[in-house]
């Protein structure tokens, strides 16, 4: 009985200087404050009475760590989201972006610039060779990836961008 009121009187000081740490320190599964939570409660189940007076004070920190960490879980799913909206808003206005210089391209000029010899994994709309098995747009515009095509939208080359930066280059 001595030990187990011992162990109750380990619990609550560990508990009461961890009473200030974060709501992630509270986590029963890891945390050594989630242990004697359940420490504390196993005691007080158990009839010791240091364990059921010092319980209902813990009890109610341990509610409020845990509706803490569900919170700062719920606004991590909800900026995951967020940014997953915006990558797939980015990816679909490339795709925009694609078709329309594929229409501007459509009926130009058929351009000789020679294959393409890369042998890496790249996209083919960014590269200023042809490729064989990508035929909708020409090569892409040298000058234009530089910033200084004269020629505009009368130029034979595509003027592709990129502005989700997923496009393999």
């Amino acid at each position: 009985a001595v030990d187990l009121s011992r162990s109750a009187g380990l619990c609550a000081m560990a508990l009461t200087l961890g009473r200030d740490e974060e709501a992630s320190a509270w986590s029963s599964e890891y945390s050594t404050l989630g242990k004697a939570v359940a420490t504390l409660r196993a005691l007080a189940a158990a009839g010791v009475p240091e364990a059921e007076r010092d319980l209902p004070q813990f009890a109610r920190i341990d509610e409020e760590k845990a509706a803490e960490r569900e919170r700062q879980r719920a606004e991590w799913h909800a900026k995951q989201r967020a940014q997953e909206a915006r990558r797939n808003q980015q990816v679909e206005q490339c795709r925009r972006l694609r078709e329309a210089e594929v229409a501007r391209c459509r009926g130009g000029r058929p351009v000789n610039t020679g294959t393409c010899t890369n042998t890496n994994n790249h996209n083919a709309d960014f590269c200023t060779y042809a490729h064989i098995e990508r035929r909708d747009l020409p090569p892409h515009c040298m000058h234009f990836s530089k910033g200084n095509c004269r020629n505009g939208d009368r130029c034979w080359f595509n003027h592709l961008r990129c502005v989700c930066s997923r496009c393999d280059r």
